[in-house]
């Protein structure tokens, strides 16, 4: 039904991914564009790291838009899938679904950067399934993609995942920094 080592599998997601990145230019250019407009109307001045997250959000955005909805041609899929799990199966498939929980993945991470609510596992999940649902209801009335609530599942899960790698990282730091300020203090450095 669904194994993490088939290579089929693996080999369709690196294939994916790849051709996905020829459009990271064009994102990187539209969200520096967007950040810029958005400083300049603001004028806000706040900390260059939070700013730089700021367009790395706004690139994968717009990439995920163009993943979830412009690679597509409109008309071109209309099928329902309310069944959960029906996706899972062959190696084309569940690659699919893997992709789904990659691409969800650094959302819930920078969701969890730059909002601070978003770094509680529920409230992250509950803004990754409505994104996802939005995502799928785009695709249904467009006609771009299938709705699935495999797909909605998948992409919360990755979501979740994000904020899970934020919050273990975030903390790993704090802990690393607390290590080495008491070893300084104490070795008075």
């Amino acid at each position: 039904m669904f194994d993490l080592l088939d290579k089929a599998m693996w080999s369709y997601i690196i294939k994916d991914i790849g051709k996905e990145l020829e459009y990271l230019p064009y994102a990187l250019f539209l969200g520096i564009i967007v950040y810029f407009v958005f400083k300049i109307i603001l004028r806000k001045n706040s900390k260059p790291l939070y700013n730089f997250y700021k367009v790395i959000f706004l690139v994968y955005l717009f990439a995920l838009v163009h993943i979830t909805l412009f690679e597509r041609e409109p008309g071109s899929r209309t099928a329902i899938s309310l069944t959960l799990f029906e996706t899972l199966g062959g190696s084309r498939n569940n690659a699919y679904v893997v992709e789904n929980v990659l691409l969800f993945i650094p959302y819930g991470f920078l969701l969890a950067i730059l909002f601070r609510p978003m770094r509680n596992f529920v409230l992250c999940l509950a803004v990754g399934a409505m994104s996802s649902l939005t995502i799928e209801t785009v695709q249904l009335l467009t006609q771009r993609g299938y709705f699935q609530v495999d797909d909605i599942l998948m992409n919360s899960i990755g979501t979740v995942i994000g904020c899970a790698v934020f919050l273990i990282t975030a903390g790993s730091y704090r802990v690393c920094k607390w290590i080495i300020t008491k070893y300084c203090e104490s070795a008075k450095i």
